[in-house]
């Protein structure tokens, strides 16, 4: 996704997270100030700052030099973006599952156990044609496969869909759902 520099901030959040241990072993007795002053900054000024090496806090009653070692700005995206902050740029993931894509997924999920399962039946790749049977209620194979079933079908060397309980039993997993299905070898392959 290519966005304009000034968008950016709709796409994710910036924290400062400080190390507590480090400053209070570098910083001793002006621990509490220094960590106040630095949450006291901008996210991003802070992150730019250490970028370019140490930031100096100048309102402490002595200078301090903080680095990366005492405090870092963590990027959290904005549901459902996920933001990586490089050194050339900034890269940002949409994290949506839109409809096609968890079809997609889910036919994806069934080519990989099938071809799992035929493996296991010692079918081979090239020459016997099965027929995928799903005979739970829940699950409608066609409907959920939408206009990946062509692919599903070439994948698997799968000549037809249907409900019956007939065939080898298998029990896999389909995204976040067990389910079972029967491998029928098709006659005449």
């Amino acid at each position: 996704m290519f966005v304009e520099a000034k968008d950016l901030s709709s796409y994710y959040t910036e924290s400062i997270v400080l190390n507590k241990g480090a400053i209070g072993k570098d910083f001793k007795k002006d621990r509490l100030k220094v960590e106040k002053e630095i949450m006291a900054l901008d996210p991003k000024v802070l992150r730019e700052k250490l970028a370019k090496g140490k930031l100096v806090l100048e309102k402490v009653d002595k200078l301090c030099e903080i680095s990366s070692e005492h405090v870092q700005v963590m990027i959290s995206g904005k549901a459902p973006y996920v933001v990586k902050i490089l050194s050339y740029g900034t890269a940002i993931l949409n994290g949506e599952i839109n409809p096609d894509l968890a079809q997609e997924g889910f036919a994806r999920d069934l080519i990989r156990n099938v071809q799992t399962i035929r493996k296991s039946l010692n079918l081979s790749r090239n020459k016997e044609c099965i027929k995928i049977n799903a005979p739970d209620k829940d699950l409608d194979i066609k409907k959920e496969l939408g206009k990946f079933i062509d692919m599903v079908k070439n994948e698997t060397r799968c000549l037809d869909f249907g409900d019956q309980a007939t065939g080898t039993e298998c029990t896999i997993e389909l995204g976040d759902r067990t389910v079972r299905i029967f491998i029928e070898v098709a006659k005449g392959t």
